[in-house]
């Protein structure tokens, strides 16, 4: 029986320690936001993911799921005209808007690209907030009920917040103008999910069960 405990843990715990070995510290974090009226939401849902490129960059993408909107202003308004997110610490340097859903500059409706540090405002257009860390752009795009839009950044410098700590900022709108409809902002605790570190305590469970055996 003391042998073939002592070859269970060996079994398991090699192997979790090459995966953590590979493993590293976590590269990529999500978090998913389908409750958040509370937050001016009007029904829609936010998913936001950050990818750490391991090169000095991180990849962010920010959903917003239009399947349940149920507008609450008046007139109803079924576009953004500018949006803000706050997942990285404030060090980052340059924020270049990948993709967006409708045009890049170049058009009265094109998305601002670089994005700016600044936060969601009804006066002006990303146009507060120069110190907040936020990551910021504008334009326009509007909407079919059960649309998903999307913007994905490229960001130089800065590290991945823990997801409680991030923030999202999307104005409602029907024209790329600033002083439009409803103002989201939204945060939220995640939902815990596995992770290495859960990995290394059930080689440690597993470990302390042998020794437990190994002594009886």
């Amino acid at each position: 029986m003391l042998r073939s405990a002592s070859s269970l843990a060996s079994r398991v715990l090699l192997p979790l320690a090459a995966l953590l070995l590979l493993a590293g510290p976590a590269q990529a974090l999500s978090l998913t936001l389908d409750d958040c009226d509370s937050m001016g939401c009007e029904g829609v849902s936010l998913f936001a993911s950050a990818t750490d490129n391991m090169d000095g960059t991180t990849t962010l993408i920010f959903q917003i799921d239009t399947t349940g909107y149920t507008p609450e202003s008046n007139p109803e308004r079924y576009g953004f005209n500018q949006v803000s997110v706050k997942m990285l610490s404030n060090d980052w340097t340059s924020a270049q808007l990948v993709s967006a859903p409708g045009p890049i500059p170049d058009d009265p409706n094109g998305w601002l690209d670089p994005a700016v540090e600044a936060t969601v405002s009804a006066n002006h257009l990303c146009g507060t907030g120069t110190s907040s860390g936020k990551i910021c752009t504008h334009g326009f795009s509007s909407f079919s009920i059960g649309d998903v839009l999307e913007w994905e950044f490229l960001v130089t410098g800065g590290d991945i917040k823990p997801t409680d700590d991030w923030s999202f900022m999307a104005q409602f709108a029907s024209s790329a103008d600033a002083t439009q409809g409803h103002i989201i902002s939204a945060h939220s605790e995640p939902i815990p999910e596995p992770t290495a570190a859960l990995c290394f305590g059930v080689g440690l469970a597993t470990f302390s069960l042998s020794r437990r055996r190994r002594h009886r």
